[in-house]
Parts: C-alpha cells; structure tokens; sequence
C-alpha cells in the first residue's frame, strides 16, 4: 500500500465517523410539539419562545411518544422572560455606570457638558422670540409659534437629559453603598 492509499482511507474513515457521530447525536435529540397562538402545530428540537406559544407543549421520545406534557400559563412564562430580559438589561447598566464613573461630582460633570449645547441652543431660541416680539413691525404669528414650540420641546430635552443623570447618580449611589457593606 502506498501512501496515497492511506491518506485515501483515512479521510474516509474519518468522514464516516463524523457521519456517524452527527446521526447518532441527531437521532438522541427530543423531539418538542407545540401548537401557537394560530393554532399550528409546530415540531423541533428546541423549545419555541413563551410568545409562540398558545398554551401548551409537548415532549416526544424517538418513537413520537409523548414523555412530557407541559400546559403554559402564557402571563407568568411571558412576565418572567421580560423580568430576566430586564433584569440582564439592569446589570449591563449597572456595570456600564461603575466602570463609567468613580463619584458623584464626575456624574455632575458629565450632565453638565451634555446639556450645555442644549442650554446655548434654549438661549438662542429665546433670544430669536424676544428679537421677534420687540421688533417695531408686525411680526408672523405662525414664526412665533414655531419658535415657542421649538423652545419647549428643547426645554424638554435638557429636562430629560437632567432627570436621566438624577436617575444614575441615585442609582451610582445605591450601588457604591452595596459595594461598601
């Protein structure tokens, strides 16, 4: 046999038992039915999200057996993955805000520089509706009244910006003072 032979039946026997392997691991797997929230009955191997499904599922051996009958209460399983969704999301933030952030007075810096372009861009608003209404002439109504709705949506920004730092600074506080016990 020469070496060509060798190679040659070597990557066939190692094709055949990856083949082998993959069916064995294939034809061990549950087989999971449900039905959704359209009445379609569904089949695979994963479990569907608790959104897809209507109220219950089942879990079939190799043979189309059912081994396992589950009925949903679809309020708590929808309630508890939005709870670890939040929850996830609460961490990440969490994390985000301490590595971010070392005390109070760097949070306070930090609002300051992001609503002073807003603060300059209020000022000018105002600034346009006082040349407005000072001005001898007959002013347009419909100028004026854009420029008052620009001012409150941007007050309405720098309030937002404002109320989101009170939010971190508390939160950086509660998790400082955790940290600290």
């Amino acid at each position: 046999m020469n070496a060509v032979t060798i190679k040659l039946r070597l990557h066939a026997v190692m094709i055949a038992s990856t083949l082998v392997c993959q069916f064995a691991h294939a034809y061990s797997q549950k087989i999971i039915k449900w039905i959704d929230n359209h009445g379609v009955t569904h089949y695979g191997d994963k479990p569907p999200m608790p959104d897809e499904i209507s109220n219950q599922s089942s879990v079939l051996n190799k043979h189309g057996v059912i081994i396992k009958k589950t009925i949903i209460e679809k309020e708590k399983a929808t309630t508890s993955a939005k709870e670890g969704k939040q929850s996830a999301d609460q961490k990440r933030y969490d994390r985000a805000l301490l590595s971010s952030y070392t005390s109070i007075e760097e949070i306070e810096l930090a609002r300051k520089r992001n609503v002073r372009i807003d603060k300059l861009a209020l000022e000018d608003l105002q600034q346009r509706r006082k040349r407005i209404l000072e001005s001898t002439e007959q002013f347009d109504k419909i100028t004026l009244q854009k420029i008052e709705a620009q001012i409150h949506k941007q007050q309405t920004v720098i309030d937002n910006i404002n109320q989101r730092y009170e939010n971190d600074k508390k939160r950086f506080n509660e998790l400082t003072a955790k940290n600290n016990q």
